[in-house]
């Protein structure tokens, strides 16, 4: 096969022509071109065998970075440093879980895109956790674990180039087949995951889900109920979730009985097809009041994290009270793949849902916010809801979302249906006076 060389100071280094091809449509051609020096067949491979390829690649490093973080936990850290670095060491942990994912049948899927995407968002996220707490450059912490990050995002990145370009259609020219490298990447998020079925939810969500959602009564078919009062299984949250299967494939459900729980909770990732249940908005309510102004990283403030796939939440209220002058705090942060959030009620000021990552329906829901009040990189549907806007510090102004990709190449997107935005009374009075 004939070779070409792809950029000038790898002058010594010759790639098939498929792999320049492949390589010079990447965000990173020069680490590209390095990762594919290491596959044994890269003069002779086909596109899809590069591809696997550079998925591999993107596993053993997200695997090292992992590990190398892993390794500094005994290091002399202060408070700042420790917070970001665990977020860091979570993020290494879930990317490698992402990215295995994509690797499960041996080869990328369809769905791939949205498992890059969560990736992708994880290391600009643990690059973030060090801006939220003042840690410069300089600071030795983030100076070891930076690097890891944005190599291994760089890897990422052109994991999800290549394979959107061996997607590609091909077009024929003087008799020779050609990808065409122009796509509609809008058209991508609105075919995969924002359109919806018959019965009005998006077609990636299940008929037992969309059943469970709909269930007159779901919490008569509970595992665990919580009650403040001692009538349940457990008086708080935590604990409920705590005793929650594995990596469970079958429907787990906890009823919260009525109350306000001041809580945070985090669920993680191996805790899977969970389901919360309460009596309904503003009966059960769980609340917290964590801030980035209170030295924690946006994603540590969420009163409610949630990681694992297959999350439903129905019937109650999520809220964080820091108000509008600790800035970054988060009510709700979902990572959860094919989650959905029903007739629930969303209180916060800046940042308020955080829809992190992966696929997510809101239905029903409301969402009280100031700047920024829905943001993440999720491929997330938000339908027949109300976006509340509450009064913001004086120097700043009501912005409803902050869609995070970074990479037109990403399937993810923000998508509202049937939904109505309005603003407490008293943030309209208080305009219509000024």
């Amino acid at each position: 096969m004939a070779t070409t060389t792809l950029i000038n100071h790898h002058s010594l280094r010759t790639v098939s022509k498929v792999a320049n091809s492949a390589c010079s449509n990447t965000r990173y051609p020069e680490r590209c071109v390095s990762s594919m020096a290491s596959y044994p067949a890269y003069q002779t491979a086909r596109l899809d065998d590069l591809t696997n390829f550079a998925l591999q690649v993107s596993i053993q490093m997200a695997s090292k970075a992992r590990d190398f973080a892993l390794s500094l936990q005994n290091n002399v850290m202060n408070e700042r440093e420790r917070a970001a670095w665990r977020d860091c060491l979570e993020l290494f942990e879930d990317t490698v879980d992402r990215l295995n994912v994509c690797w499960s049948n041996g080869s990328l899927s369809t769905d791939s895109p949205i498992w890059l995407s969560a990736a992708l968002t994880n290391q600009e996220t643990c690059l973030n956790g060090f801006r939220d707490l003042n840690l410069s450059a300089a600071n030795p912490i983030r100076a070891l674990v930076s690097p890891r990050a944005v190599n291994l995002s760089e890897l990422v990145y052109n994991s999800l180039s290549m394979y959107k370009l061996s997607t590609l259609p091909a077009k024929t020219v003087n008799n020779r087949r050609l990808l065409t490298v122009n796509s509609n990447e809008d058209g991508d998020f609105y075919s995969h995951y924002s359109r919806v079925s018959k019965d009005g939810f998006p077609e990636w969500l299940s008929a037992g889900d969309r059943k469970l959602l709909q269930a007159s009564s779901p919490a008569s078919q509970a595992n665990a109920v919580v009650a403040q009062d001692g009538s349940g299984n457990y008086r708080t949250i935590a604990q409920a979730i705590n005793a929650a299967p594995e990596k469970s494939s079958k429907r787990y459900i906890i009823y919260i009985k009525a109350g306000t729980y001041k809580e945070n909770i985090d669920i993680s990732n191996k805790i899977t097809n969970l389901m919360l249940v309460g009596d309904g908005k503003d009966k059960t309510v769980v609340t917290g009041s964590k801030s980035v102004q209170d030295g924690v990283t946006t994603f540590k403030t969420a009163t409610v994290g949630v990681s694992g796939n297959g999350f439903i939440a129905r019937d109650m209220t999520f809220e964080n009270t820091a108000g509008p002058q600790k800035h970054q705090a988060v009510a709700l942060r979902v990572g959860s793949d094919q989650s959905a959030v029903y007739r629930c009620s969303i209180k916060g000021y800046q940042n308020t849902l955080y829809v992190y990552s992966l696929r997510q329906l809101y239905r029903e829901v409301d969402i009280y916010g100031t700047v920024d009040s829905i943001f993440g990189n999720a491929a997330v549907v938000i339908q027949n809801s109300n976006i509340i806007g509450r009064r913001p510090l004086t120097n700043q102004q009501n912005t409803i979302t902050a869609q995070g990709r970074t990479n037109p190449k990403e399937n993810t997107g923000i998508s509202f249906h049937h939904c109505i935005v309005s603003v407490l009374f008293h943030l309209f009075f208080k305009a219509r006076q000024d």
